[in-house]
């Protein structure tokens, strides 16, 4: 069924994978500064009286939340080497990116309206948790390894999800129900919690897969060097996180006058987006023309 481990599979034979911990560490840190933005967006969210600026900070929000997923995700499988030759299908890659900010979006809209009923917390919790399970899972799809077939552990296949769902729920608590005995410090500790739910679901999602012998892919592209799909990446995360900080900034200093903030943040940050996704674009293509030189020559 799907891609679960056959009872008759030979273990023996797996291929055992190495992970890179600098780069564990940097998509680590990259969840948990994506949720301590995404919840000091949700205090702009309450200050807001309007009902297009509160749409437009939840927007923001859920933006970089969902992208934050996503990179830690996307670091934290090019920070996993295999023996054999890997390559990622670029549309399940992109597409797995949806699932997250989809997530996101609802659940910070249960946060807004419903911010102190328990059952909202609970779904908003769970909706977090699909949001990484499905985007993770949508992701390792896009992984094409030459000579091997991808299998996952039904038992910690559920634990992934498990996790994620119970360490989502304990963050957004902490940020809403026990918000006043942690005081100035409620959203640093439920980033740090809500971003080990997010890295925790990942990395026993990748405990959960094993790589047997088998068919595989037929690897037809040209060779990824990670290191410039990581400078793209983190380049464009930063330029999400500063757009909020800015936007933050910007609105703090606007409170007192009486403009739709959305109509002067919004271009800026699209603006923005563009030109970083334009960059990372271009370090891409770069990368791809120098690979084709040498394979000229």
């Amino acid at each position: 069924m799907w891609r679960f481990l056959p009872r008759d599979a030979d273990l023996s034979l797996a291929f055992e994978g190495q992970y890179n911990y600098g780069l564990i560490a940097l998509s680590v840190s990259l969840a948990v500064i994506a949720a301590f933005t995404a919840l000091v967006v949700l205090e702009r969210v309450s200050a807001t009286k309007s009902g297009r600026g509160k749409l437009f900070w939840i927007a923001l929000g859920a933006l970089c939340l969902g992208f934050g997923i996503w990179s830690m995700h996307f670091i934290g499988m090019l920070g996993f080497q295999l023996p054999v030759p890997v390559q990622y299908d670029p549309v399940l890659t992109i597409l797995s990116f949806f699932p997250a900010l989809i997530a996101s979006t609802l659940a910070l809209i249960f946060l807004v309206y419903q911010r102190n009923r328990l059952p909202y917390l609970l779904i908003s919790g769970v909706l977090i948790a699909l949001g990484i399970g499905s985007m993770h899972y949508t992701g390792m799809e896009a992984m094409h390894a030459f000579g091997m077939s991808m299998w996952y552990d039904p038992l910690r296949f559920a634990a992934s999800l498990l996790i994620a769902v119970l360490l989502a729920i304990l963050a957004l608590l902490v940020k809403t129900r026990f918000a006043a005995k942690f005081k100035r410090y409620e959203n640093l500790l439920a980033a740090v919690v809500l971003g080990l739910a997010v890295s925790a679901m990942h990395y026993v999602a990748m405990s959960a897969t094993l790589f047997l012998p088998g068919t595989g892919h037929t690897l037809t592209g040209l060779p990824i060097n990670n290191t410039f799909l990581i400078a793209g990446i983190a380049s464009v995360f930063v330029a999400v996180v500063m757009i909020v900080i800015v936007s933050i900034i910007i609105d703090r200093r606007l409170k007192y006058v009486e403009i739709s903030f959305s109509l002067v943040a919004l271009p800026l940050a699209l603006i923005v987006i563009a030109g970083s996704l334009i960059y990372a674009s271009s370090v891409f293509v770069r990368h791809i023309e120098h690979n084709t030189e040498q394979n000229v020559e």
